[in-house]
């Protein structure tokens, strides 16, 4: 007798294949791949982690440029990153850094935690650490826990230490008060240019 219906045959074969062969083969061999038993385990699944580089950016850094002035009456600059002064600032200043550079001029409060002035500053310091370096001339009230003057920077005021600089308010009386005027004339004075000789006398 013959079998028209090839359905049957196909039908016939699996549960014959079914009854004979192991479970692991019979799942493998309808899809034609070859069992494995040498398979490596998984691999653990590990969380990402973020680097350092990620976790904490660097602290922010503001540059006020040579050719930049900044004022204005109750003008406030408060960061917590470091802040340079290359240009003209007339306010205050409250950061982690304060570097006032060459060119730079202040006049305000700069209060911070390391204060290193290169240039002029007229009006009130307070930081744990203040150096006041080489050619530069500050004329201010200091509150300070560190303080450093190099040898030729130029300073007139009053500096007082404190265990805790930021928390001192200043009190000025009548000796103490700053000549702007006289001030702003030492700072505008044009500088000194050295000519050097065209041709041996």
């Amino acid at each position: 007798m013959r079998i028209k219906d090839s359905g049957v045959i196909v039908a016939w074969w699996l549960c014959l294949a079914a009854s004979v062969l192991p479970p692991r083969f019979e799942r493998t061999a309808m899809f034609g791949r070859p069992p494995r038993h040498d398979a490596p385990p998984a691999a653990p699944v590990v969380p990402f982690e973020r680097s350092p580089t990620h976790q904490a950016l660097a602290s922010p850094r503001l540059v006020i440029g040579p050719n930049v002035k900044f004022s204005g009456t109750g003008l406030t600059m408060i960061t917590d990153g470091t802040v340079q002064i290359d240009g003209d600032f007339n306010g205050d200043i409250h950061a982690r850094e304060v570097i006032v550079g060459s060119e730079g001029v202040v006049q305000g409060t700069i209060c911070a935690e390391d204060i290193r002035i290169h240039g002029r500053v007229t009006g009130t310091l307070r930081g744990t650490s203040i150096s006041l370096q080489p050619c530069s001339i500050t004329v201010a009230k200091i509150f300070h826990h560190t303080l450093t003057i190099n040898t030729g920077a130029r300073f007139e005021g009053m500096a007082r230490r404190s265990d805790n600089p930021a928390a001192v308010t200043p009190n000025w009386d009548e000796d103490g008060i700053v000549d702007l005027a006289r001030v702003k004339a030492e700072v505008e004075r044009p500088k000194l240019e050295i000519v050097e000789p065209s041709g041996a006398l």
